[in-house]
């Protein structure tokens, strides 16, 4: 087969649907990047729709979701006679990962991601749309607002500790800076529900160490970016910081040994074009430096994210892959497959509901937890809305339009 010079990649609408359409047909599922673009190189180079469809069909992952299928081969060669048909074909069950099969009301219990303690923040992160762009007012959450969220929770969901993921105690801000931090994470454990933080290690002095280490989260994620006080700068906001916050970590490490606190620690880093390129010298010895501190559980490469997507400078950091351009070119292509709007919200510190952590502005409140319940809000009016617009595909909020997360590439196993 003589092979056309491929078409400019990044402006061929009729061949990215056509690869989301094969993909959504045989393997019931959107493509990841990679496997998007790969098939935009062989469409666009001349190779033919049904080979294309043959060669994906031979994989394993094709093999193994007919596994129980004794007419597999007959199967395809009837797909590939009559586009869209799937009679007869066997898929292991999933739960509805397409947002268009899923109902309007949840029938799970609502579930929460994150609570926000204060969106006060000292640090002016490049990579944040709080530090330019956040308008609402800041402020720190009352106690008592907390403690009726968490009832209301532990009664919805009495198995919270064993059923879901431990809820994040932030969202726009630094948590250490409000007071009563270490009450808020005692009181969620003492009624079952676990906690985690992201927090600074700039920090940790020895106030705020003791008191973090004696209330004992779930999980911390200790944010360290940069190697030097200039990188550091470049990226925080904060002066001749990375020294200090480093001692402060080591220092807290130290203590968490000495007392055996089983909080997990994981050293985070995001993976962005201001920590360096992946692979090089520096990124790997800042790796191999963390993972033998004693105390650090995990090291972890953060992903970078745009959160809502429609900040330019924070999108620019992000340096995509042709394949990443690729995929938000084409996002209306793809099925929405988002589904936090089913399983979990976020709740900011004067009660607001939001959808997920991208909606740093509460620009799409979806309730208010000061006079409204959490069942009230979960399958309230507004939240139907918002479900609405996934299952529809029509989708105008300022939160999701622009969101590369909507089309999340894979099922979940039921």
């Amino acid at each position: 087969m003589t092979h056309t010079p491929p078409r400019d990649i990044l402006d061929a609408p009729d061949v990215a649907r056509e690869i989301v359409s094969i993909y959504d047909l045989l393997l019931n599922r959107n493509p990841d990047a990679a496997e998007f673009h790969e098939g935009m190189l062989s469409l666009l180079s001349g190779i033919q729709r049904d080979e294309f469809f043959r060669q994906l069909a031979g994989t394993d992952e094709a093999s193994e979701r007919f596994l129980n299928n004794p007419n597999f081969g007959l199967l395809i060669n009837r797909l590939l006679d009559s586009t869209g048909q799937r009679t007869g074909i066997q898929r292991k069950p999933h739960i509805a990962w397409k947002a268009e099969h899923r109902p309007l009301c949840s029938d799970d219990p609502v579930s929460i991601m994150q609570i926000e303690l204060t969106n006060e923040c000292p640090f002016r992160c490049v990579m944040c749309p709080r530090t330019k762009h956040m308008t609402r007012a800041t402020g720190r959450m009352d106690f008592h607002l907390f403690r009726k969220i968490i009832d209301e929770l532990a009664t919805i969901r009495p198995d919270y500790a064993r059923t879901q993921p431990p809820i994040w105690l932030h969202h726009f801000g630094e948590s250490l800076i409000h007071p009563q931090f270490g009450e808020f994470i005692r009181y969620a454990k003492s009624h079952g529900i676990p906690t985690a933080m992201s927090i600074n290690p700039l920090m940790l002095n020895e106030r705020i160490s003791a008191e973090l280490l004696d209330a004992e989260p779930q999980a911390l994620y200790l944010s360290l970016d940069g190697h030097d006080d200039a990188s550091f700068e470049r990226i925080r906001g904060i002066p001749r910081a990375y020294e200090k916050s480093r001692q402060r970590l080591l220092r807290f490490l130290e203590h968490k040994v000495d007392l055996g606190v089983k909080t997990h620690m994981t050293l985070s880093v995001i993976d962005f074009v201001l920590n360096g390129d992946e692979g090089s010298s520096q990124r790997v010895k800042l790796e191999n430096y963390w993972r033998a501190v004693p105390g650090v559980d995990e090291f972890l490469w953060k992903a970078y994210g745009t959160f809502s997507g429609e900040i330019a400078r924070i999108n620019e950091l992000a340096c995509p892959s042709e394949a990443v351009q690729i995929a938000r070119r084409y996002k209306d292509v793809f099925r929405v497959t988002c589904d936090f709007p089913w399983r979990r919200m976020v709740v900011t510190w004067t009660g607001s509901v939001v959808p997920c952590c991208h909606d740093y502005d509460v620009k799409m409140p979806l309730g208010d937890l000061r006079t409204q319940s959490l069942e009230e809000i979960w399958n309230g009016e507004k939240m139907l809305a918002l479900r609405q617009e996934l299952i529809s595909g029509e989708i105008a909020n300022p939160v999701c339009r622009d969101c590369e997360h909507r089309y999340k590439n894979n099922p979940r196993d039921e």
